[in-house]
């Protein structure tokens, strides 16, 4: 047990709260940053849950606090990982989760309404939906249909080739969030990042050879099967 003084501040508390819950029973990252924000930023933490009610209502997407979290941080910094969160400013908080709302909106939309992606469990990582949040902030919401195609095509290969279990998750989405921001959010690109990953961005029936239902490839499988009864209109 630790007896803290009434005179610490609470900015103090929550990195002792940081360093002990380091050790131990292991919390998650986000729920360590969590802890730092709240600190920093007192209140905080209604409007993420607010914001979580809302999408799990008009989208029925339940993003957990952990994806808005990290989010938040993408906005802040450029970046996913929570090494920094400690000292950003509040009103670089505020003006992030704007971004982080705004963002992940356009992507619950997109999601649901062009790709047919109706449930994060179709998704092969909560991590997909971050840098379709980023674009959609870094073009205004704006896409050509080019773009929309090019990002549409990045979500499924990326989907089916599980492209942020190939690795270390958060290095990867570094690298695409990296050229997301230097290059003002171009879809082509992460199909270009994704196609040096998989070698190929199409999949043949070979490729469910050992596969359990469990893989990707069934998920977006799936997806392919619903968007081809809906253009014949027959019921998924």
């Amino acid at each position: 047990m630790h007896t803290l003084t009434g005179d610490v501040s609470y900015e103090k508390v929550a990195e002792i709260f940081v360093r002990v819950n380091s050790l131990g029973m292991e919390l998650r990252g986000s729920d360590l940053a969590l802890a730092q924000i709240t600190a920093r930023w007192p209140g905080s933490l209604t409007p993420l849950e607010e914001f979580a009610e809302e999408c799990d209502q008009q989208w029925r997407f339940s993003f957990d606090l952990g994806l808005l979290v990290r989010m938040l941080v993408v906005f802040a910094t450029g970046q996913s990982r929570f090494r920094t969160v400690g000292s950003i400013k509040v009103e670089k908080l505020e003006e992030s989760w704007a971004r982080a709302k705004a963002g992940l909106r356009f992507a619950a939309n997109l999601l649901r309404t062009n790709a047919g992606i109706e449930d994060v469990s179709l998704l092969s990582s909560p991590f997909m939906v971050i840098p379709v949040a980023v674009i959609g902030d870094l073009r205004d919401e704006q896409l050509s249909s080019e773009e929309e195609r090019a990002l549409l095509h990045w979500l499924f290969v990326a989907n089916a080739a599980g492209h942020y279990s190939r690795g270390s998750s958060e290095s990867l989405l570094d690298a695409d969030l990296s050229l997301l921001f230097r290059r003002d959010g171009m879809p082509a690109d992460l199909l270009e990042i994704v196609q040096q990953q998989v070698g190929r961005t199409r999949f043949t029936a070979a490729d469910f050879a050992g596969r359990n239902t469990r893989s990707p490839l069934y998920a977006t499988a799936y997806l392919a099967f619903k968007h081809e009864a809906h253009a014949i209109g027959r019921p998924a």
